[in-house]
């Protein structure tokens, strides 16, 4: 199953061209109601024109240099150890649902080499507008170089490329996911909606994996696809539950 077209107006650019997804139609002012991108010259955003207005810009390497990052290692991370970077590892690894990035950008952050696929254009543009910006700051542009982006369907994309772990966070109920931010959430749940075939993506990404894969989900969340894992690693609000590879 794929994703319908994004309900997305159009897109406000208020100063020179942005890169906007393709067949996305440019605004002369932001729509009275609805969901629309607005480019300020220096980033862009995904907003929501009816109350509460919001507006969301993506930044996934600097994920690596808010609190969390700053005290994050390989040790003290569940996701940091499901995925094997404990001990020094830096392995390959494919976000098939890469959403916000922000688990992307802690993994490149801890020195693993990420791919981030995402299959809506809309969200798409906005993580590599934020890879633009971040290649740009001597801060993050580290992180960045460990961060690459792929548009398009994730289980295509596994049935050609292989890596060390394959990664899943399918977007899942609002009212049990607290893991993005409130604005986050509620911007990305009105883009996408639930990923109402992500256990489809288990096989697909058991295939490409050569070490594990790991997958997100909240603590009391029923497994992916009800497929028991092989072990889980459990915190306050989130359970990561590793799977080995079928190939």
């Amino acid at each position: 199953m794929t994703v319908s077209p994004a309900p997305v107006e159009g897109i406000v650019t208020a100063a020179g061209t942005a890169a906007a997804p393709p067949g996305c139609p440019v605004l002369a002012a932001p729509p009275e109601t609805g969901l629309y991108l607005h480019w300020d010259g220096e980033a862009l955003a995904l907003c929501r024109a009816t109350p509460p207005r919001l507006r969301l810009v993506l930044d996934p390497a600097a994920t690596s240099l808010g609190r969390r990052g700053r005290q994050a290692s390989a040790g003290n991370e569940h996701i940091a150890r499901a995925c094997g970077l404990r001990g020094g590892g830096t392995p390959r690894i494919i976000d098939a649902t890469a959403g916000a990035g922000r688990d992307a950008g802690l993994l490149a952050g801890l020195g693993a080499q990420v791919t981030m696929v995402e299959r809506s254009p809309i969200v798409a543009a906005l993580l590599s507008d934020a890879l633009r910006r971040a290649g740009t700051a001597p801060a993050t542009a580290p992180v960045a170089a460990r961060l690459a982006l792929v548009t398009g369907e994730a289980a295509a994309y596994l049935d050609s490329h292989t890596a060390d772990i394959v990664y899943l966070d399918p977007m899942y109920d609002a009212g049990r996911r607290k893991a993005l931010a409130g604005k986050e959430m509620q911007l990305l749940q009105a883009l996408l909606g639930p990923d109402t075939d992500a256990d489809a993506l288990l096989d697909a990404a058991r295939g490409a994996a050569t070490q594990r894969v790991v997958v997100k989900r909240h603590r009391h969340a029923p497994p992916l696809a009800g497929r028991r894992p092989h072990h889980s690693l459990t915190g306050r609000s989130t359970r990561f539950d590793v799977y080995l590879p079928t190939g």
